[in-house]
């Protein structure tokens, strides 16, 4: 059972008898984090920490390259700094779904380029064409596909 025991600069903090923890899970400028500690001291050190830290952030856009040697790349949205000291990244397509990166992944974070961004479209717009035009020059050639005659071959099949 959950009990609220207080609200700390607009957190609320609930004790977990279940897992005789205090939790709470920090909320600030649309940036989440669930935390859980056996102190109540503890939780609002968290607080601060996470509210000190994200006040200042700006958010950004990066790309992210491929952690394997296939060349490819992302653009991915960093939203916020944990108290670890771990991004909070997002897929721009996806922002629902975060990731938490130490400076590892951070290490295949590339600067944010609108020409690139225009070039790759102008890229994927022409490999869709050729996909296209490829679909239908299978297609025509399908078209033209003329049956075979297995007449001859009835008669062996019959005995």
């Amino acid at each position: 059972m959950k009990i609220e025991i207080e609200v700390y600069k607009g957190q609320s903090i609930v004790y977990n008898d279940d897992s005789d923890k205090f939790e709470c899970e920090i909320e600030l400028n649309n940036q989440v984090k669930a935390t859980k500690r056996t102190s109540l001291k503890d939780v609002r050190k968290e607080i601060d920490q996470f509210i000190n830290v994200n006040l200042e952030f700006k958010p950004f856009k990066f790309f992210l390259k491929s952690a394997y040697s296939s060349k490819t790349f992302e653009t991915y949205v960093c939203s916020a700094i944990r108290t670890d000291g771990k991004f909070v990244v997002s897929r721009v397509e996806s922002e629902r779904y975060k990731s938490y990166y130490g400076e590892k992944e951070m290490a295949l974070a590339m600067v944010f380029d609108d020409e690139i961004v225009k070039e790759r479209e102008r890229l994927d717009k022409e490999m869709e064409d050729a996909q296209l035009k490829y679909k239908n020059a299978i297609s025509d050639l399908f078209d033209q596909l003329k049956p075979c005659d297995l007449s001859a071959y009835k008669n062996v099949m019959e005995d």
